[in-house]
Formats: C-alpha cells, sequence, structure tokens
C-alpha cells in the first residue's frame, strides 16, 4: 500500500523497512512485511520518533506530513 492509497496516510514501518536500500542498511536480506522481526521495526520507530518532518502513530505506522 502507498500512503496515497492509503486513507489517513499512514504506511506500514514493515514495508518501508522491506525498501531494498533499507532492506540492506538493516541486514535482512529478501525478508518482506511480515517477515520483518518486530524488534527491528521497533528499533526502527525509535530512530524515527526523533524526526521533525515524521510523525509515528501508536501502532508504529508512519505518517509522513511534510
Amino acid at each position: 500500500m502507498t500512503v496515497t492509497e492509503s486513507e489517513d496516510g499512514l504506511v506500514s514501518l514493515a514495508l518501508i523497512c522491506s525498501f531494498c536500500k533499507m532492506s540492506g542498511y538493516l541486514k535482512l536480506g529478501d525478508s518482506k512485511g511480515d517477515d520483518i522481526p518486530e524488534d527491528t521495526i521497533k528499533a526502527f520507530a525509535d530512530t524515527l520518533r526523533t524526526s521533525s518532518a515524521l510523525k509515528i502513530s501508536e501502532d508504529e505506522d508512519l505518517q509522513d506530513y511534510l
């Protein structure tokens, strides 16, 4: 799902983690969506929480509000 397809503009962090560059950076190999370890997604969310351009929802989805 893309941001434009989402009614609320939220994108799953697991989806972002599965992008080629992120997957390589996180050393996830070919992991996709539900295969990504929950602790990896939580660590990624914690890092993104420091951003002034992104908002993390309570269930750790990502909303870009630039």
